[in-house]
């Protein structure tokens, strides 16, 4: 079995609080036994589920993921948590010292609820993609550095969104939704 990881960073600063389901989400990942949950907060509220053997709780404040991702995207602006949605293509890098021993990695949102996250992604499937529902709420990666550095690609010249490249997206504090 390929192993699995999906990454959720998360700093309260701007909302203030988790939202009301959070319980609900952190449930259905510990349901998913056999993927392990790389949670990045500055909230201690959800330590219970750092208890749990696949949710392994990252604690840093929003100063220190600014850093990481400055330090990891070469010089990217962080001005904000929801910033991260421009960045979920390159989870990959920045979280790369805790993706590093897993096949497959994947950025998601709390809003989810997971159900047997194995069965529609078995590892046959896997094996045929290196990226799966690539935009969106939740995106699977092979874990290689080529892959994980797609999202410095060019847009094809016929793209409406070919002006939109990534030198635009990390440079600016304009949330573009380029994981969309």
């Amino acid at each position: 079995m390929h192993s699995f990881c999906v990454i959720l960073p998360y700093f309260i600063n701007e909302t203030g609080h988790w939202p009301n389901y959070i319980d609900w989400y952190f449930a259905s990942c510990k349901a998913n036994n056999t993927i392990d949950f790389h949670i990045f907060t500055d909230d201690h509220s959800i330590d219970r589920w750092g208890e749990e053997k696949n949710i392994f709780l990252h604690h840093m404040s929003f100063a220190e993921a600014v850093e990481l991702v400055r330090d990891k995207l070469d010089g990217a602006r962080m001005p904000r948590p929801y910033k991260f949605c421009d960045y979920k293509q390159a989870y990959g890098v920045i979280f790369a010292d805790w993706v590093k021993d897993y096949d497959y990695w994947a950025s998601c949102d709390c809003d989810l609820l997971f159900g047997n996250i194995r069965h529609h992604f078995p590892d046959e499937r896997l094996e045929k993609y290196d990226k799966m529902m690539v935009t969106g709420q939740f995106q699977i990666s092979r874990n290689t550095d080529e892959v994980n550095h797609y999202y410095e690609l060019k847009r094809p010249a016929d793209s409406r969104y070919k002006e939109l490249n990534w030198e635009v997206v990390k440079n600016s504090d304009k949330s573009f939704g380029y994981d969309e």
